[in-house]
């Protein structure tokens, strides 16, 4: 838990460096931010830095990527206990191999459900990065060209 709140530490210092140097080039930012590992960030980290437009779109992208297999973990687990609360205030009953087969595949199509849901939601997001992307470089591009043709 504490390596966690490192790890959160590590990252609010990487957007306030990009926010105070909003210059940067992408690839200087992705060379800074691969010294941060997204695995690791606490679910608000990982809230805050998906929602971070000063972050290049990779960077986001893991984090979406790591977010939604947190979500997955905390949506099995909690089917888990769930099932196993079920099966207690049934009296804990033993059920036919055919009952626990169905039981598995029935938790399986939810959690495929959720899932999809998830991989929606963060297509979704990834489109819109990706239209902010092309429309800031073609803003940097106009700029540059103005920028350009007036120093002549």
């Amino acid at each position: 838990d504490q390596a966690r709140v490192y790890d959160d530490g590590l990252y609010r210092a990487i957007d306030i460096y990009l926010k105070v140097h909003p210059w940067i080039s992408e690839a200087e930012k992705e060379k800074i931010c691969s010294v941060m590992d997204s695995q690791k960030l606490t679910l608000e980290g990982c809230t805050h830095a998906a929602e971070n437009e000063r972050l290049p779109l990779r960077t986001v992208v893991q984090v979406l990527f790591f977010e939604q297999l947190q979500l997955r973990q905390e949506i099995a687990g909690t089917l888990l206990t769930f099932t196993a609360v079920t099966t207690e205030e049934d009296g804990g009953e033993t059920v036919g191999e055919g009952q626990v087969e169905f039981g598995r595949w029935e938790k399986t199509v939810r959690e495929n459900q959720v899932l999809r849901l998830d991989m929606d939601t963060m297509r979704t997001r990834v489109h819109q990065l990706e239209r902010e992307c092309s429309y800031l470089k073609k803003v940097i591009v106009k700029i540059h060209k103005e920028s350009s043709s007036e120093a002549k």
